[in-house]
């Protein structure tokens, strides 16, 4: 009799500390990143992810690839007490990103298309909410997603007044979509 009551208890989870996760959709966007995740007393998570843009071999690719780089560091509070739980967060993150295109531009007094490049760089902080779900063998999912406020420089080498303008459409367009965090990823927890 004392046998059956115990195997009615649910089984114990394991209690994962660390996870490490990739962007399956790296080949179709041209993200490719890499997080970890260290859990601290079963609420307190430290994550850092790195993400590497390369547009110019993506799938769907817009009409100026470049390449790039973006960091993030980030708080989370699990609220469950495990890493396989729903979370809230904070984060800080960097985004530099170069690419090469062209405009027609006045030179002389006659029509031109030049080439130029464009390159961005901006930083932000803000609060995301996200799940990560954890099978039975260490296998995980996770998402997020999480807005915050963006600072933004963009600059071209070349000066001409519509590549100015493009420069600041940049800059503008930055400010506003940067801030935008977002993980869709999956890898091991342990």
């Amino acid at each position: 009799m004392l046998a059956a009551q115990n195997d009615n208890k649910p089984a114990q989870s394991k209690l994962y500390t660390h996870a490490i996760n990739t962007s399956p959709l790296g080949p179709i966007l041209g993200l490719y990143a890499l997080n970890y995740e260290l859990l601290i007393g079963q609420k307190h998570g430290l994550f850092l992810e790195g993400i590497y843009i390369d547009y110019r071999g993506a799938i769907f690719k817009p009409s100026n690839p470049g390449v790039g780089g973006r960091l993030n560091a980030q708080y989370r509070w699990h609220m469950s007490g495990a890493m396989e739980s729903f979370f809230v967060g904070i984060f800080a993150r960097y985004y530099n990103f170069t690419y090469a295109t062209t405009e027609k531009v006045v030179t002389n007094g006659n029509n031109a298309i030049v080439g130029f490049d464009m390159n961005i760089t901006s930083y932000g902080v803000g609060l995301n909410i996200g799940w990560r779900w954890i099978g039975s063998h260490g296998e995980n999912f996770a998402v997020r997603i999480g807005y915050g406020p963006s600072s933004a420089s963009a600059s071209a080498t070349r000066s001409e007044q519509s590549i100015l303008q493009r420069v600041a459409d940049l800059k503008n367009g930055e400010v506003l979509y940067g801030g935008i965090d977002a993980e869709v990823s999956v890898g091991y927890a342990f």
